[in-house]
């Protein structure tokens, strides 16, 4: 996830510079197309695996085992968590490429700095992962929420003081946003405790 960030959409952008938006749309899907191929060559059928059960027919995931899933108490909040956290990260990524080629008169390529930014910030935060561990997820999570929310408020101010500190102000959130998914993804790995 975080590598594609970082290089996935520095690469768009480079090319949509290079071949415009439709061009870099068809190399991507040429790219998907390369990537389907393969995995159908290595997923061919072995032998050797014929009499193993897999995992999907161990555990067919049913609307009993979600029902399950959701009567556990920290399940739904965490859900909701999850699709807001991502609601909020993808309304705002969706525009920053476009709001900072209009501010600053920029293409495609140096517009997803702002990407690398936070792609930089979020793989930050990796180093920090046992503060989830020692403070718990709930308040990590609500701290990160407080944080990520003041610094996507303050991308305007940020951004009038130019691309430098705007993308200082990326890496910032990709740092502080991360801890939310993680956050609920323990809670969540944690929840079959309860």
């Amino acid at each position: 996830w975080s590598l594609a960030m970082v290089g996935g959409v520095p690469l768009g952008g480079l090319l949509g510079d290079l071949f415009g938006w439709r061009g870099a749309l068809q190399v991507v899907a040429l790219i998907v197309v390369i990537i389907g191929c393969v995995s159908l060559l290595v997923s061919r059928y072995r032998p050797d695996q014929q009499s193993r059960p897999s995992a999907m027919t161990r555990h067919r995931p049913s609307l009993t085992r979600l029902a399950q899933a959701l009567a556990v108490p920290s399940v739904k909040p965490l859900l909701v968590v999850a699709f807001a956290s991502s609601a909020a990260f993808y309304g705002i990524y969706g525009f920053m490429g476009a709001y900072t080629r209009e501010l600053y008169d920029v293409g495609a390529g140096l517009a997803s700095l702002m990407a690398i930014g936070y792609g930089v910030g979020f793989s930050i935060s990796a180093m920090f992962s046992g503060i989830i561990d020692r403070f718990g997820a709930p308040r990590i999570i609500g701290v990160a929420g407080l944080l990520a929310m003041g610094l996507i408020l303050l991308i305007t101010v940020t951004a009038s003081f130019g691309i430098i500190p705007l993308f200082i102000h990326m890496i910032a959130l990709g740092l502080v946003h991360q801890f939310i998914p993680t956050g609920y993804a323990t809670g969540l790995s944690s929840a079959d405790d309860q």
